[in-house]
């Protein structure tokens, strides 16, 4: 069977899973003063069935390519919500490397620069399309990443480029 599953991280950041999960404790306290209490027991209930659902939302990308198809979305809660694309064949699998820029400025007005390198994996579809596989600060870490997805995928070792 070759299907590949990538976990690309979470949906959500982590200080907006936060306020979303403290949500449904407001509106319980809320709902106290306007609702008789097995009316906001229920309601509570209710609420904080949804929490793990917002709390565990994962951006997924799954290649099947028995199938020919590849899913680009998220996976919550066993649910799968996303798109699907039809593959004829893959053409590449390539690495970029991505200049980011992070300037600090102080209270004294000083400005300060910083910057790193990460680098991004992409899957390049014979028609043309790309899809975002997964993304490491380190070189050597990403590439053996890289070459794990060809190998589960059976595909040559050519199909692997470096932009660098």
């Amino acid at each position: 069977m070759k299907i590949v599953s990538i976990h690309q991280g979470k949906t959500l950041p982590l200080p907006l899973r936060f306020f979303i999960a403290m949500i449904p404790g407001a509106l319980v306290v809320i709902s106290m003063n306007q609702f008789a209490q097995p009316y906001s027991i229920v309601l509570a209930i209710a609420l904080s069935a949804l929490v793990p659902a917002v709390w565990f939302a994962t951006d997924i990308l799954t290649i099947d390519l028995e199938e020919k198809k590849i899913f680009n979305g998220a996976w919550v809660m066993g649910f799968k919500f996303g798109r699907v694309t039809s593959v004829t064949s893959i053409e590449k699998v390539f690495i970029n490397r991505i200049e980011i820029k992070q300037t600090i400025y102080s209270l004294a007005n000083n400005k300060n620069i910083s910057t790193n390198y990460e680098y991004h994996t992409f899957l390049k579809l014979d028609s043309g399309e790309k899809f975002f596989m997964f993304s490491h600060p380190v070189r050597e870490r990403i590439i053996e990443k890289a070459k794990q997805a060809i190998h589960k995928l059976e595909l040559s070792e050519e199909t692997l480029v470096l932009s660098d």
